[in-house]
């Protein structure tokens, strides 16, 4: 039987390929600094194409969680540091969604009020907003108990160690050793167009693979207006 095993190559072997790429077996023009610094923003922005297209690709499955600090009341919390993209924001105790305004529609600061009349129970009446790479309650919890836990996309980890793998998936990773060819090529000025049709062959296959990751359900329209009373999914 086939093994399960897939190889990730690690960012040894990509600096290596590389140097395949460019011809150069050991450090004359082209540094392993320069080299793996390139490797790093091609795999910043192929998971960034992959982000926009599924953005839950990278999420993590396990949340973050915020408690309220009520003394004093607090309307901004710090967000994780590798927070890249909100996914959900939710109450921890009762799985309610807070949903999301921007900044300059929020009307309560700093005020110690219940929470806003909710029929549906919708984020218990709070909304949420971000500022910088903090999110903000409105209004800001007066319960310390009450609390909160969001998922997110993050920044994908760069590469430092040698023994390090990629975080993208197996089948696209060559892509990060040709684009950072191309960075190469571009410092010498020499003629790129052959590998960056091959990248761009690549990365259209990607943002269609990463769009088509889940595939057991039809494509569908979502509701996200809430001017219904009661029930906005049904508008009833």
């Amino acid at each position: 039987m086939p093994s399960n095993v897939v190889y990730f190559p690690t960012l040894n072997d990509l600096v290596a390929r590389v140097r395949t790429f460019i011809d150069e077996a050991v450090q004359a023009n082209y540094t392993n600094t320069e080299i793996i610094y390139a490797i790093n923003n091609a795999q910043q922005y192929i998971a960034t194409e992959i982000t926009q297209v599924n953005e839950h690709y990278f999420t993590n499955p396990i949340p973050t969680t915020i408690t309220p600090i009520v003394t004093p009341i607090t309307p901004l919390y710090a967000l994780a540091a590798d927070f890249f993209k909100m996914v959900r924001f939710e109450i921890q105790t009762t799985g309610e969604q807070v949903p999301f305004i921007d900044v300059n529609e929020k009307s309560i600061d700093n005020i110690a009020i219940p929470p806003l009349v909710n029929t549906a129970g919708y984020g218990a009446g709070m909304q949420a907003y971000l500022l910088g790479n903090s999110v903000g309650l409105t209004p800001p919890p007066v319960d310390p108990t009450m609390i909160f836990q969001y998922w997110y996309d993050p920044i994908v980890p760069d590469m430092v160690a040698g023994t390090d793998i990629p975080s993208i998936p197996r089948m696209f990773v060559d892509i990060l050793p040709e684009q950072a060819c191309v960075d190469m090529f571009i410092k010498d000025e020499d003629d790129a167009a052959t590998i960056q049709g091959k990248i761009d062959r690549a990365v259209g296959q990607l943002t269609r693979t990463a769009r088509n990751r889940q595939t057991q359900n039809p494509r569908y329209v979502r509701r996200t207006g809430f001017d219904a009373p009661l029930y906005p999914w049904m508008g009833m």
